[in-house]
Protein backbone atom coordinates (compact mmCIF):
# COMPACT_ATOMS: atom_id res chain seq x y z
CA UNK A 1 0.00 0.00 0.00
CA UNK A 2 1.00 3.70 -0.68
CA UNK A 3 3.18 5.05 2.18
CA UNK A 4 3.88 8.56 0.72
CA UNK A 5 2.23 10.51 -1.59
CA UNK A 6 4.71 12.21 -3.89
CA UNK A 7 3.20 12.26 -7.34
CA UNK A 8 -0.03 10.50 -9.15
CA UNK A 9 2.15 8.70 -11.35
CA UNK A 10 3.38 6.54 -8.53
CA UNK A 11 -0.24 5.19 -7.77
CA UNK A 12 -1.50 2.10 -9.06
CA UNK A 13 -4.76 2.67 -11.18
CA UNK A 14 -6.64 0.88 -7.49
CA UNK A 15 -4.74 3.62 -5.43
CA UNK A 16 -6.54 5.81 -7.63
CA UNK A 17 -9.57 4.63 -7.54
CA UNK A 18 -9.37 3.81 -3.85
CA UNK A 19 -8.60 7.32 -2.86
CA UNK A 20 -11.28 8.72 -4.62
CA UNK A 21 -13.82 6.58 -3.02
CA UNK A 22 -12.20 7.27 0.01
CA UNK A 23 -12.65 11.12 -0.69
CA UNK A 24 -16.48 10.64 -1.25
CA UNK A 25 -16.75 8.64 2.39
CA UNK A 26 -15.39 11.41 4.56
CA UNK A 27 -17.10 14.29 2.24
CA UNK A 28 -19.92 12.77 3.13
CA UNK A 29 -19.17 11.25 6.75
CA UNK A 30 -16.95 13.35 8.47
CA UNK A 31 -17.86 12.54 11.64
CA UNK A 32 -16.78 8.40 11.21
CA UNK A 33 -12.98 9.75 10.61
CA UNK A 34 -13.29 12.43 13.45
CA UNK A 35 -10.90 10.67 15.74
CA UNK A 36 -8.36 9.12 12.49
CA UNK A 37 -5.35 11.04 13.27
CA UNK A 38 -5.87 11.12 17.45
CA UNK A 39 -2.47 11.18 19.13
CA UNK A 40 -0.72 11.95 15.99
CA UNK A 41 1.60 15.16 14.97
CA UNK A 42 1.83 16.12 11.58
CA UNK A 43 4.53 18.89 10.58
CA UNK A 44 3.41 21.55 7.63
CA UNK A 45 6.86 22.62 5.96
CA UNK A 46 6.24 25.73 3.30
CA UNK A 47 9.35 27.12 1.19
CA UNK A 48 8.23 29.68 0.32
CA UNK A 49 6.32 30.62 3.41
CA UNK A 50 2.43 30.07 2.89
CA UNK A 51 -0.90 30.90 4.48
CA UNK A 52 -3.79 29.88 1.81
CA UNK A 53 -1.83 26.42 1.28
CA UNK A 54 -1.67 25.06 4.55
CA UNK A 55 -5.11 25.97 5.60
CA UNK A 56 -7.28 22.93 4.48
CA UNK A 57 -4.25 20.76 5.81
CA UNK A 58 -4.26 22.14 8.80
CA UNK A 59 -8.01 22.12 9.25
CA UNK A 60 -8.24 18.74 8.20
CA UNK A 61 -5.85 17.51 10.81
CA UNK A 62 -7.90 19.18 13.21
CA UNK A 63 -10.77 17.65 12.35
CA UNK A 64 -9.66 13.98 12.42
CA UNK A 65 -8.10 14.64 15.99
CA UNK A 66 -4.62 15.45 15.16
CA UNK A 67 -2.19 18.28 15.76
CA UNK A 68 -0.48 19.92 13.21
CA UNK A 69 2.98 22.23 13.40
CA UNK A 70 3.99 24.66 11.25
CA UNK A 71 8.06 24.28 10.87
CA UNK A 72 8.74 26.82 8.54
CA UNK A 73 11.24 29.32 9.59
CA UNK A 74 14.32 29.76 7.64
CA UNK A 75 16.45 27.44 9.30
CA UNK A 76 14.81 24.33 9.02
CA UNK A 77 14.52 25.26 5.13
CA UNK A 78 17.99 25.66 5.07
CA UNK A 79 18.15 22.31 6.55
CA UNK A 80 16.23 20.38 4.37
CA UNK A 81 18.23 21.76 0.96
CA UNK A 82 21.59 21.09 2.76
CA UNK A 83 20.12 17.11 3.43
CA UNK A 84 17.03 15.87 3.15
CA UNK A 85 18.46 13.10 4.05
CA UNK A 86 19.69 13.86 7.60
CA UNK A 87 16.73 16.22 7.80
CA UNK A 88 14.39 13.69 7.37
CA UNK A 89 16.00 10.88 10.25
CA UNK A 90 15.65 13.78 12.69
CA UNK A 91 12.15 14.71 12.20
CA UNK A 92 10.65 10.98 12.03
CA UNK A 93 12.07 11.07 15.53
CA UNK A 94 9.87 14.44 16.99
CA UNK A 95 6.78 14.00 14.40
CA UNK A 96 4.11 11.23 12.71
CA UNK A 97 4.26 12.75 9.10
CA UNK A 98 5.76 15.73 7.16
CA UNK A 99 3.51 17.76 4.52
CA UNK A 100 5.52 19.87 2.07
CA UNK A 101 5.24 22.45 -0.28
CA UNK A 102 9.16 23.15 -1.73
CA UNK A 103 10.92 24.10 -4.41
CA UNK A 104 12.12 21.34 -5.61
CA UNK A 105 10.95 18.07 -6.57
CA UNK A 106 13.86 16.15 -5.95
CA UNK A 107 14.08 17.24 -2.35
CA UNK A 108 10.47 15.59 -1.46
CA UNK A 109 11.56 12.32 -3.57
CA UNK A 110 14.91 12.24 -1.16
CA UNK A 111 12.95 13.08 2.27
CA UNK A 112 10.29 10.27 1.42
CA UNK A 113 13.24 8.14 0.47
CA UNK A 114 14.69 8.40 3.81
CA UNK A 115 12.35 8.52 6.38
CA UNK A 116 9.64 6.07 8.15
CA UNK A 117 7.13 8.69 8.34
CA UNK A 118 4.57 9.32 5.47
CA UNK A 119 5.67 12.53 3.15
CA UNK A 120 2.84 14.55 1.61
CA UNK A 121 3.88 16.57 -1.81
CA UNK A 122 1.04 19.86 -1.64
CA UNK A 123 3.64 21.11 -4.79
CA UNK A 124 6.49 21.55 -5.68
CA UNK A 125 8.70 23.02 -8.88
CA UNK A 126 7.58 20.03 -10.71
CA UNK A 127 4.17 19.06 -9.42
CA UNK A 128 1.21 19.71 -7.50
CA UNK A 129 -0.41 16.77 -6.77
CA UNK A 130 -3.02 17.24 -4.34
CA UNK A 131 -5.13 19.85 -6.08
CA UNK A 132 -4.97 17.79 -9.78
CA UNK A 133 -6.62 14.61 -7.61
CA UNK A 134 -8.64 17.01 -5.44
CA UNK A 135 -10.04 18.52 -8.95
CA UNK A 136 -10.63 15.25 -10.73
CA UNK A 137 -12.46 13.77 -8.00
CA UNK A 138 -14.24 16.96 -7.76
CA UNK A 139 -15.12 16.31 -12.14
CA UNK A 140 -16.00 12.49 -10.84
CA UNK A 141 -18.51 13.75 -8.35
CA UNK A 142 -19.71 16.23 -11.42
CA UNK A 143 -19.80 13.83 -14.49
CA UNK A 144 -19.52 10.36 -13.01
CA UNK A 145 -17.33 9.04 -15.88
CA UNK A 146 -14.05 10.40 -16.29
CA UNK A 147 -13.03 8.12 -19.19
CA UNK A 148 -15.69 10.10 -21.67
CA UNK A 149 -14.21 13.72 -20.58
CA UNK A 150 -12.44 15.72 -22.54
CA UNK A 151 -10.67 18.50 -20.10
CA UNK A 152 -8.35 21.61 -22.08
CA UNK A 153 -5.93 23.30 -20.19
CA UNK A 154 -5.25 26.72 -21.16
CA UNK A 155 -2.36 28.65 -19.81
CA UNK A 156 1.88 28.64 -19.33
CA UNK A 157 2.39 24.56 -18.53
CA UNK A 158 2.88 24.48 -14.69
CA UNK A 159 3.42 22.22 -11.80
CA UNK A 160 -0.34 21.51 -11.59
CA UNK A 161 -0.65 21.35 -15.41
CA UNK A 162 1.85 18.12 -15.38
CA UNK A 163 -0.64 16.47 -12.16
CA UNK A 164 -3.38 17.21 -14.53
CA UNK A 165 -1.81 14.97 -17.48
CA UNK A 166 -1.17 12.18 -14.62
CA UNK A 167 -4.54 12.04 -13.30
CA UNK A 168 -5.69 12.27 -16.87
CA UNK A 169 -3.83 9.09 -17.80
CA UNK A 170 -5.14 7.59 -14.76
CA UNK A 171 -8.63 7.71 -15.49
CA UNK A 172 -7.91 7.47 -19.19
CA UNK A 173 -9.50 11.02 -19.96
CA UNK A 174 -8.85 13.40 -22.95
CA UNK A 175 -6.98 15.94 -21.86
CA UNK A 176 -5.88 18.76 -24.42
CA UNK A 177 -2.71 21.30 -23.20
CA UNK A 178 -3.16 24.79 -25.24
CA UNK A 179 0.36 26.69 -24.05
CA UNK A 180 2.50 29.35 -25.52
CA UNK A 181 5.22 28.48 -27.72
CA UNK A 182 8.22 27.23 -25.80
CA UNK A 183 6.16 26.97 -22.00
CA UNK A 184 5.18 22.95 -23.37
CA UNK A 185 4.84 20.13 -20.85
CA UNK A 186 8.17 18.68 -19.59
CA UNK A 187 9.14 15.86 -22.06
CA UNK A 188 9.76 13.49 -18.84
CA UNK A 189 5.97 13.58 -17.75
CA UNK A 190 4.88 13.36 -21.49
CA UNK A 191 6.95 10.31 -21.56
CA UNK A 192 5.25 8.82 -18.19
CA UNK A 193 1.57 9.83 -18.46
CA UNK A 194 1.58 8.16 -21.92
CA UNK A 195 2.96 4.94 -19.99
CA UNK A 196 0.26 5.56 -17.63
CA UNK A 197 -2.02 5.38 -19.76
CA UNK A 198 -1.20 2.97 -22.19
CA UNK A 199 -3.71 0.94 -21.47
CA UNK A 200 -6.69 3.79 -20.16
CA UNK A 201 -7.96 5.87 -23.09
CA UNK A 202 -5.75 8.02 -22.55
CA UNK A 203 -5.66 10.82 -24.92
CA UNK A 204 -3.31 13.91 -24.71
CA UNK A 205 -3.18 16.67 -27.37
CA UNK A 206 -0.92 19.80 -27.17
CA UNK A 207 -1.36 22.90 -28.96
CA UNK A 208 -0.43 26.54 -28.84
CA UNK A 209 -3.88 27.66 -29.53
CA UNK A 210 -6.55 28.02 -26.89
CA UNK A 211 -9.29 27.65 -29.28
CA UNK A 212 -8.25 24.20 -30.92
CA UNK A 213 -7.66 23.16 -27.20
CA UNK A 214 -11.40 23.77 -26.24
CA UNK A 215 -12.89 22.32 -29.08
CA UNK A 216 -15.09 19.34 -27.99
CA UNK A 217 -14.07 20.16 -23.96
CA UNK A 218 -16.18 18.86 -21.41
CA UNK A 219 -13.99 21.31 -18.62
CA UNK A 220 -11.95 24.15 -19.24
CA UNK A 221 -8.58 24.60 -16.82
CA UNK A 222 -7.48 28.33 -16.82
CA UNK A 223 -3.87 28.97 -15.53
CA UNK A 224 -3.92 32.67 -14.36
CA UNK A 225 0.55 32.38 -15.09
CA UNK A 226 -0.49 32.53 -18.38
CA UNK A 227 1.60 35.54 -19.21
CA UNK A 228 2.73 34.94 -22.28
CA UNK A 229 -0.73 34.24 -23.66
CA UNK A 230 -3.06 36.83 -23.94
CA UNK A 231 -4.21 37.32 -20.60
CA UNK A 232 -7.38 34.95 -19.97
CA UNK A 233 -9.68 38.30 -18.62
CA UNK A 234 -9.20 39.57 -22.24
CA UNK A 235 -9.77 35.97 -24.36
CA UNK A 236 -12.50 34.20 -21.74
CA UNK A 237 -15.68 36.22 -23.14
CA UNK A 238 -14.67 34.26 -26.89
CA UNK A 239 -13.59 30.82 -25.11
CA UNK A 240 -17.36 30.94 -23.49
CA UNK A 241 -18.85 32.26 -26.34
CA UNK A 242 -17.34 29.16 -28.31
CA UNK A 243 -18.61 26.52 -25.59
CA UNK A 244 -22.15 24.76 -24.90
CA UNK A 245 -24.02 25.12 -21.60
CA UNK A 246 -22.85 22.12 -20.34
CA UNK A 247 -18.90 23.34 -20.41
CA UNK A 248 -17.69 23.72 -16.73
CA UNK A 249 -14.84 25.96 -16.22
CA UNK A 250 -12.24 25.34 -13.46
CA UNK A 251 -9.16 27.60 -12.25
CA UNK A 252 -5.89 27.32 -10.68
CA UNK A 253 -6.17 27.95 -6.91
CA UNK A 254 -4.60 31.21 -6.03
CA UNK A 255 -1.72 32.28 -3.72
CA UNK A 256 -1.87 35.04 -1.60
CA UNK A 257 -3.02 38.31 -3.60
CA UNK A 258 -3.70 35.76 -6.43
CA UNK A 259 -7.73 36.07 -6.41
CA UNK A 260 -7.93 38.72 -8.80
CA UNK A 261 -5.46 37.47 -11.13
CA UNK A 262 -8.09 35.71 -13.13
CA UNK A 263 -10.83 37.70 -11.34
CA UNK A 264 -13.52 37.14 -14.10
CA UNK A 265 -13.20 33.06 -13.93
CA UNK A 266 -15.16 33.27 -10.40
CA UNK A 267 -17.86 34.61 -11.53
CA UNK A 268 -18.48 32.93 -14.11
CA UNK A 269 -21.99 31.19 -13.90
CA UNK A 270 -20.02 27.59 -14.89
CA UNK A 271 -17.10 27.86 -12.71
CA UNK A 272 -16.44 25.25 -9.79
CA UNK A 273 -14.00 27.59 -8.30
CA UNK A 274 -15.71 27.46 -5.10
CA UNK A 275 -16.26 24.22 -5.36
CA UNK A 276 -12.73 22.47 -5.90
CA UNK A 277 -11.81 25.33 -2.86
CA UNK A 278 -14.23 23.10 -0.95
CA UNK A 279 -13.04 19.46 -2.09
CA UNK A 280 -9.23 20.07 -1.58
CA UNK A 281 -10.06 19.72 2.15
CA UNK A 282 -11.53 16.44 1.57
CA UNK A 283 -9.25 15.15 -0.54
CA UNK A 284 -6.50 16.08 1.83
CA UNK A 285 -8.23 14.52 4.57
CA UNK A 286 -8.07 11.20 2.68
CA UNK A 287 -4.35 11.43 1.55
CA UNK A 288 -3.74 11.11 5.26
CA UNK A 289 -5.91 8.52 6.02
CA UNK A 290 -4.63 6.38 3.35
CA UNK A 291 -1.21 6.62 4.25
CA UNK A 292 -1.74 5.68 7.90
CA UNK A 293 -4.15 3.08 7.42
CA UNK A 294 -1.26 1.57 5.36
CA UNK A 295 1.19 1.89 8.48
CA UNK A 296 -1.42 0.19 10.48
Amino acid sequence: MLTDFVSIHDLSLYEFNYLLDLTHQIKEKPHQFKNYLKNKTLALIFQPPSSITGIPFEAGIIQMGGSPIRAGSMDIQQDILKSPENFAKTIERWVDGVIIKTTSQKVVTELARSTHIPVVNIQTELLQPCQAISDFFLLRELRKDLSSMKLAFIGRSNNLCHSLIFAAAKTGARISVATPKGYEPQEEVIKLAKSDGASSGFELQLTSDPFDAICNANVIYTSPGASSFPLQRQILPDIKAKTTADVQFMNYLPEPGGIGTAGDIYNLDRSVFFEQTETILHIQKAIMVLLFESKK
